[in-house]
C-alpha cells in the first residue's frame, strides 16, 4: 500500500465514533460563587455533553461566551449582547436536593453566572462527558443564538 494518509480515519468534530463512545469525566464548580461573577470553564477536551447542577437558592445563568459582566469580555468572543440577546439558559433554584440543566452538544469551554437578584452565593457543579477531539479543532460558538444583538437593537 501507498503511504496516502488522506483517508486514515480518526476522531474529530465530524466523527460519529467521537460521540458514541463513553465520555472521559470532567468535574468542577463553585461552593460560594458571588452575584455578578462569571467562571469560565475550558475543558480539557471537546464535550459531549455538559451537565450542571444547582444546589443553592441562587438561579444560575449557563452561557457559551462572555458576556462581560465582571470586566473585559474573554477573548473579544461575547458581550453583554449574551444577556441582553436572552443567549444564556437559567438553572433554577434547588427545589429538594438540587436543579439539573443537562446540554447535550459539542463545545469546549461554558460560561455560568449569577444574575444581581439579591440573595446568597451560587452552590453548583459542572459535569462534562469528554470526547478525546483536541479543543483546538473546536469552531467559536457565535453568532446567531449565541452572541448577536437583540431584535431591535442598534448594537
Amino acid at each position: 500500500m501507498s503511504g496516502n494518509d488522506s483517508f486514515n480515519y480518526g476522531v474529530g468534530l465530524n466523527n460519529v465514533g467521537s460521540y458514541q463512545a463513553s465520555g472521559d469525566p470532567w468535574v468542577s464548580g463553585s461552593d460560594s460563587q458571588a452575584v455578578n461573577e462569571e467562571v469560565r470553564y475550558q475543558f480539557p477536551w471537546v464535550a459531549k455533553k455538559v451537565t450542571v447542577y444547582n444546589y443553592s437558592a441562587r438561579v444560575l445563568r449557563v452561557h457559551f461566551n462572555a458576556t462581560g459582566s465582571d470586566g473585559d469580555v474573554i477573548g473579544g468572543i461575547g458581550s453583554a449582547d449574551s444577556y441582553g440577546g436572552q443567549h444564556y439558559l437559567e438553572v433554577q433554584p434547588v427545589s429538594g436536593s438540587q436543579s439539573v440543566l443537562e446540554l447535550n452538544c459539542k463545545c469546549n469551554e461554558i460560561y455560568v453566572s449569577i444574575p444581581n437578584d439579591g440573595g446568597g452565593n451560587g452552590h453548583y457543579r459542572v459535569f462534562a462527558e469528554l470526547t478525546g477531539i483536541p479543543p483546538g479543532r473546536m469552531y467559536a460558538l457565535t453568532g446567531s443564538g449565541l452572541t448577536d444583538a437583540p431584535a431591535g437593537s442598534d448594537a
